[in-house]
């Protein structure tokens, strides 16, 4: 009778045993499906967020091409101070406090338009670089045909160039035209050459003008003239 159980306990104890492993089992393969799942749908999410920024970083870059290509663009240059300014500041560009501020001729502007445009002007968007963004200059490039505007500030120290639209904006490194760009704000800032340019242009401006208002006063009274010669005549 002894014997009968404790070979009845022994199975018993046996089928315990192997119910459990066969629950620890099934937790393990529903844990591992769990994760599984979860992990496919993190991955999907990621791919999703990944597409959605490459899409989205595209078409910024697609537009920005889109309007520095117009061939008629009123662009302004400022010189920034590096340090965001405070909310009481009114006169700032993309947040940044104007210091200075010029007209670019055409010359200027194909210059500049040159660089932004070339990709050789910028390292991979792959290529990560972590520094502070302490800008000096900011271009605003104006459209008046399309009534379209981007924004562009430069931080010449970190070597980025941020590019705004509509309060939006995308980054890129300008490490390979590093020079260029500095050359280019110390010609527009700081150049006597270029200073002399926007003058002489001015005044050529004014000296049009002159001339053009000279030119309607003798024209508005050859035809007052005229029509007294003509009423004269009519009397006799």
């Amino acid at each position: 009778m002894k014997r009968i159980y404790l070979f009845t306990l022994f199975v018993f104890l046996l089928q315990i045993s192997f119910a459990q492993k066969g629950t620890k089992k099934d937790t393990k393969e529903k844990t591992e499906t769990v994760n599984k799942k979860d992990t496919k749908e993190k991955t999907k999410t990621v791919d999703k967020e990944d597409t959605k920024e490459k899409t989205e970083t595209v078409d910024k870059k697609e537009t920005k091409k889109s309007l520095l290509s117009s061939k008629k663009l009123f662009v302004e240059a400022y010189k920034l101070n590096p340090f965001k300014a405070p909310d009481s500041v009114r006169n700032v560009f993309e947040t940044f406090k104007i210091l200075d501020k010029r007209t670019l001729n055409n010359a200027q502007i194909e210059i500049i338009k040159t660089l932004l445009n070339n990709d050789s002007s910028f390292l991979p968007d792959d290529v990560v670089k972590y520094c502070a963004f302490f800008p000096k200059m900011g271009l605003s490039f104006i459209d008046k045909k399309k009534r379209d505007t981007l924004n562009v500030v430069m931080a010449f120290g970190c070597d980025k160039i941020r590019f705004y639209k509509e309060h939006d904006y995308f980054v890129r490194q300008s490490d390979p035209a590093s020079e260029q760009f500095y050359n280019f704000y110390k010609n527009v800032f700081e150049s006597v050459a270029y200073n002399t340019i926007i003058v002489k242009e001015e005044e050529d401006k004014k000296e049009t003008e002159e001339t053009e208002t000279e030119d309607n006063i003798k024209k508005i009274s050859n035809d007052e003239a005229l029509k007294k010669k003509v009423a004269r005549s009519n009397q006799y």
